[in-house]
């Protein structure tokens, strides 16, 4: 009988590190599934591991991650967003951060924003907590490759623009939309299907048409009408659910 002798540190090493072997789109698969501050910590395992992190199209920013560092926090978005590959676009972009009272943070977050949308992302996600309310960049709302947008943020929505030809959902919860914003933002959104808001403040004239909706939720928004109608009127053809929880302001029909 023939007997082989194993060499156990030669095995050892062969089967130590597999995962390294994956190809590099299997890798940078791998690390979308983490937040950004865990995928860039992986660059420490070793050589083939060191720049992976810079690829990958799903980005995840979350305070909480960082003891509520502020400055800490800054410093990595920036820091990661300035060193990672610029040729990978972005397909989710998911930002969360809670804002203290007396901060004033849009000259902080709407470059991030605009990293995001220069990038072709198709998802975006913003998750703002706190009071202040401040502005969010126009070029939010003329982005091409945008389908999927979350906006959780006490800040006041008035683009001048809005050409959204690609996004199918819109979520809104706590803005602003003063002067009709309600109704420019959904004619410029030729593709919506669906869309929610929660406890929105809208000022709008005494109806609003959505014409190509099928899934809305409103619940708890309060509504103005710059003509003081006891009531509005909702238009959707195409409508197949509607959630409906009465904020303050007129009746709906």
């Amino acid at each position: 009988m023939e007997v082989k002798i194993v060499d156990e540190k030669k095995l050892r090493a062969e089967n130590s590190d597999r995962i390294s072997n994956l190809p590099d789109s299997l890798l940078i698969e791998i690390l979308s599934w983490l937040d950004a501050w865990e995928a860039v910590q992986t660059c420490i395992l070793s050589k083939r591991w060191r720049s992976l992190w810079t690829f990958v199209p799903y980005l995840y920013f979350d305070f909480a991650d960082f003891g509520d560092d502020a400055e800490c926090f800054n410093n990595f978005v920036c820091s990661f967003l300035r060193l990672r590959d610029d040729a990978t676009n972005v397909c989710t972009f998911t930002l969360k951060y809670s804002v203290s009272d007396d901060a004033e943070i849009s000259d902080l977050i709407n470059p991030w924003i605009l990293y995001a949308l220069n990038h072709k992302v198709k998802n975006l996600e913003v998750d703002l907590f706190g009071k202040r309310c401040g502005c969010l960049t126009d070029c939010l709302f003329t982005c091409a490759s945008l389908k999927y947008l979350h906006l959780n943020c006490y800040y006041e929505i008035e683009p001048n623009i809005v050409c959204l030809p690609k996004l199918r959902f819109l979520s809104l919860y706590g803005v602003f939309m003063p002067n009709d914003s309600i109704e420019k933002i959904i004619s410029g959104c030729p593709s919506l299907k669906t869309l929610s808001m929660h406890r929105c403040f809208i000022a709008m004239m005494n109806g609003i048409s959505f014409q190509t909706i099928k899934s809305l939720t409103i619940e708890k928004c309060d509504f103005y009408s710059r003509y003081d109608s006891p009531n509005f009127d909702i238009s959707a053809p195409c409508l197949e659910y509607i959630k409906f929880v009465k904020g303050w302001g007129p009746s709906v029909t």
